[in-house]
């Protein structure tokens, strides 16, 4: 149920971002709780991983929250499902100035850096995460374009 849920959502997203229609709301919201309420909800929905939040921005955005929160949950769930047989996720929030930066580091399988520049490619799959993992390769590029 929750892949074909997040397999129409992807679809209704590309379809929204190709015809230039997707709608932001924008709203205030804190990031640090976004992130500390995303993580609870990933731990509680499998038990291979364990997340590790590290740092805090304090930072209060003002931002369209749901697709905010699309866009970390595509970096979590992409975290988990590539690295099969590993323990942790590291979540890292830091604020510089009035920049803040968030990055999900895993100990998975890895992207070769040859690839690494498609990876926000519509339909873009690593080689070699065809063969064993499912996807149609459209989260990151999602991802980047509601960036």
């Amino acid at each position: 149920m929750d892949r074909l849920t997040s397999l129409v959502t992807d679809l209704l997203s590309v379809t929204s971002l190709q015809n230039g229609k997707m709608k932001f709301y924008f709203e205030d919201f804190s990031l640090d709780e976004m992130l500390k309420d995303i993580i609870e909800q990933h731990q509680q929905s499998q038990t291979g991983h364990q997340i590790i939040l590290e740092g805090k921005t304090g930072i209060i955005l003002n931002a369209d929250n749901n697709r905010i929160e699309q866009v970390v949950n595509n970096f979590l769930s992409n975290a988990i499902k590539y690295s099969p047989g590993t323990d942790k996720i590291i979540v890292r929030a830091e604020r510089k100035r009035n920049t803040v930066r968030l990055s999900v580091k895993d100990f998975g399988i890895g992207i070769p850096e040859d690839q690494i520049s498609h990876v926000f490619d519509r339909f873009y799959r690593v080689e070699e995460s065809v063969r064993g993992f499912q996807g149609l390769g459209l989260g990151l590029y999602i991802s980047a374009e509601i960036i």
